[in-house]
């Protein structure tokens, strides 16, 4: 027979409390298991004393709040020699009663500081995030972190972690681990799933939009031998605006050097990708030869590519020589590794003398 159990019927539960139960003879464990029932539906860990003549049911993440649970010991619970109970018990209890729903407070910009990020309050993430900027959440109460990670979605998918600051539960950080797509407007949601340390679920879906000021790469200039330099790309067609003087060496290779000036630096990581994202072909006649690179060099921050190329045909006898330089663009052509590339191609036709 049961002979005392706790809470009392109609009791109360703290959060990390348990329910206990005490019979006047050993268990049989498995009866225990079948017959018990707890409702509504909670996740619990059941544990039995040595002498198998107590239960401890626990709520190993705690017992939500605001609920009444009523549970029952049907006559099927038997003993370890078979006998029964006589008929069914039950009894109820209502856990902690909380009435503040947690609520997001703040979404700002953060900035990392060796693996401890600092949270701007009162800056907007519009206009604010670009690269690889974490973004900063702030909750009125501390939340359970599993439950906030899965209600956390962004769209278009961006690949990242959030993660809850160390000292205040309260805080999370969403850490991208790929660079805001260039104009593109994103979607970020915490859902209803969202919970306190007590279990409280947030009042509804809370939903901001913003745009990455990532901006495209671009090229300042183009530099042909020491004196000609092209900035200007709108007009590819105007071919006199680029016209070079050719070097020529001992070994008659006709060769130039041409520098190329990012907006920005590109990651010492795709220096080569950038290169061989650099081409040159004859243009006319068809007989000019085709040149080819021999050398590529970089400057210390990586904003400015110099390579030489040789072989092309020098324009003489009344015949000209045109040549086109493309650089790639587009997601698969030219970047700095921080999210950033080439719009579209950029060429130029330039008459090599």
């Amino acid at each position: 027979m049961l002979v005392s159990y706790s809470p009392l019927d109609g009791g109360n539960m703290e959060r990390k409390g348990d329910i206990s139960f005490v019979f006047n003879k050993p268990l049989d464990i498995i009866s225990f298991n079948e017959n018990f029932s707890l409702s509504p539906y909670s996740s619990t860990a059941v544990l039995f004393s040595p002498d198998k003549k107590s239960v401890t049911i626990t709520a190993p993440d705690g017992w939500p709040v605001n609920q009444i649970y009523t549970w029952s010991v049907s006559p099927k619970v038997l003993s370890d020699d078979g006998y029964g109970m006589l008929y069914t018990k039950s009894g109820s209890f209502a856990t902690d009663y909380y009435t503040e729903l947690p609520d997001v407070q703040e979404v700002c910009p953060a900035a990392d500081a060796d693996g401890m990020y600092i949270y701007q309050e009162g800056v907007s993430i519009e206009g604010s995030l670009m690269e690889y900027t974490p973004i900063g959440i702030i909750f009125s109460k501390p939340m359970e972190k599993f439950s906030v990670q899965q209600a956390f979605t962004l769209e278009p998918s961006l690949s990242g972690e959030l993660r809850q600051d160390a000292e205040n539960k309260a805080r999370y950080v969403f850490i991208p681990a790929e660079p805001y797509a260039i104009n593109e407007r994103y979607k970020m949601s915490i859902s209803r799933s969202a919970q306190d340390t007590e279990g409280l679920s947030i009042y509804d879906t809370f939903t901001i939009f913003f745009n990455s000021i990532n901006e495209y790469l671009t090229i300042s200039s183009i530099q042909l031998d020491s004196s000609t330099t092209a900035a200007d790309f709108s007009n590819n067609d105007i071919i006199h605006d680029h016209t070079f003087t050719l070097t020529n060496p001992v070994n008659a290779r006709n060769w130039v050097m041409i520098c190329i000036k990012f907006s920005s630096n590109i990651e010492a990581a795709l220096w080569q990708k950038t290169v061989e994202s650099i081409q040159i072909t004859p243009v006319f006649p068809s007989t000019a030869a085709s040149p080819y690179l021999i050398s590529a060099a970089w400057n210390i921050d990586g904003s400015e590519c110099i390579s030489t190329w040789e072989n092309f045909t020098r324009s003489s006898g009344g015949v000209s020589n045109y040549y086109m330089i493309k650089i790639a663009g587009g997601k698969n052509g030219v970047q700095n590794g921080r999210g950033e590339y080439i719009e579209n191609d950029i060429w130029l036709i330039i008459k090599a003398l």
